[in-house]
């Protein structure tokens, strides 16, 4: 099953999950990888399994990030609205 939350708060289940998936970029989450994965490892059950996709490149780059789905107008996206909030995120290589 799938969850609409955010992993940094409480979770169902905590402690017990059988595996923790960070693929897709996910890692960057929040802008502090070390944070995540610490998160990911407070939900797994003893004998848990973390798998983490990183970036092949060596790379450790933290930035402000907003989302834009490129509908609105340029006049539009100049007007503040809670889409326009820039949010924290991360990438990271595998050498990070």
């Amino acid at each position: 099953s799938a969850l609409l939350r955010s992993v940094f708060d409480p979770l169902p289940g905590e402690g017990r999950w059988g595996t923790v998936l960070l693929v897709d970029g996910n890692i960057g989450i929040g802008g502090d990888p070390a944070a995540l994965l610490h998160r990911a490892a407070d939900l797994l059950s003893t004998g848990g399994l973390l798998i983490a996709e990183t970036s092949p490149l060596d790379i450790d780059e933290r930035v402000q990030v907003r989302l834009d789905d490129g509908r609105r107008t340029p006049a539009e996206r100049t007007a503040p609205g809670p889409a326009d909030r820039p949010f924290p995120w991360a990438r990271i290589g595998t050498p990070a």
